[in-house]
């Protein structure tokens, strides 16, 4: 039973140590889309025409608004409870016009929609007996089934005004049906309309962001730093109480900062501290350092992670947004 005790008690010491001294901290990596305009702005998008009933075009003007919205918004997929730290990140990257003769990009499309309806009931004939009656008694009973569907067909297309060239198009085919069955009294299934609305939402929720960065929340985990100095190491093992704090106060910059400062010290795993730097200059948008630190990291993963955000920099600078890699001291 002492062995046992003992065993646990081991255990939760290991526990304890790993939990206090593992930092961590949310933040944003970039997501592109699958294409970018290499000519940038400005982008018109239009109305996508309605192939069946040119009078209604409700879902091609709600498509092109909701668009439109998309490439006007800054902030797409940031979070109210997650910093940002990199002061260049933005997922609006271009402007819009409705000028068709100063366009660089035209957005457009067509659609069609359709929408379905059938009720049925089946005939069931059987025979019973009973301890009063016979020969048996035949009677009818009905199933009753409701079928409601309906569909919307269509697909976006990116014209290039400089070559007259298709750049890409983007198809979209969305089908709701909703069946209902039941004996003896008829029933009804899901309105036509609201499996419209359905499939109509599923059709611009496809490609709504084909065009627009977005933001997606990563957790970045700092590796524990040690020293073979033992004053040293005693220093760092009450600095890792303030380490924590910052992190999960959020306060990039101090952390930073704290981790800078061990740069001149006799630093025991020498590839985590420049991994944990590689880091903060991430977070901090500051890729050409970030990429510094990774790279005598040995860090694989975070070196590949880094390369493709230097090659979203890069794009971004080409369409015009500028890049500000700050740093922390």
């Amino acid at each position: 039973m002492k062995n046992l005790t003992r065993t646990i008690s081991t255990i939760l010491i290991i526990f304890v140590f790993q939990a206090v001294n593992a930092q961590k901290m949310d933040s944003y990596v970039l997501i592109m889309p699958p294409i970018y305009f290499g000519e940038g702005s400005p982008v018109l998008v239009k109305p996508l025409i309605n192939l069946k009933d040119s009078s209604n075009n409700a879902f091609g003007e709600e498509y092109s608004t909701t668009l439109k919205n998309v490439f006007s918004n800054p902030n797409i997929g940031r979070k109210s409870n997650v910093k940002m730290f990199n002061p260049w990140y933005t997922t609006k990257i271009y402007d819009l016009t409705e000028n068709e003769s100063e366009a660089k990009y035209i957005i457009s499309g067509e659609y069609f929609s359709g929408t379905g309806l059938s009720d049925t009931a089946i005939e069931h004939k059987t025979a019973e007996t009973s301890t009063s009656v016979d020969p048996k008694i035949p009677f009818v009973f009905y199933e009753y089934t409701s079928t409601s569907s309906a569909s919307v067909n269509g697909k976006l297309t990116v014209y290039q005004t400089s070559s007259s060239k298709v750049v890409k198009e983007y198809p979209f085919a969305k089908t709701n049906t909703d069946s209902k069955s039941q004996y003896l009294e008829s029933v009804k299934s899901a309105s036509m309309f609201s499996l419209l609305d359905k499939s109509e939402d599923q059709a611009i929720n496809e490609h709504i962001l084909a065009f627009s960065p977005s933001y997606i929340i990563y957790t970045y985990k700092f590796e524990n730093v040690k020293s073979d100095d033992k004053d040293y190491n005693k220093e760092l093992r009450q600095q890792r109480s303030d380490l924590d704090d910052y992190a999960d106060a959020g306060q990039l910059d101090k952390l930073a900062l704290a981790y800078i400062e061990m740069l001149d010290k006799n630093i025991k795993n020498p590839e985590d501290l420049y991994f944990n730097l590689g880091m903060s200059y991430e977070m901090l948008g500051n890729f050409t350092k970030a990429k510094e630190y990774y790279d005598k990291s040995n860090n694989s993963e975070a070196i590949e992670r880094i390369g493709i955000l230097i090659n979203y920099r890069d794009i971004y600078e080409k369409l015009g947004i500028e890049i500000i890699e700050k740093d922390f001291v």
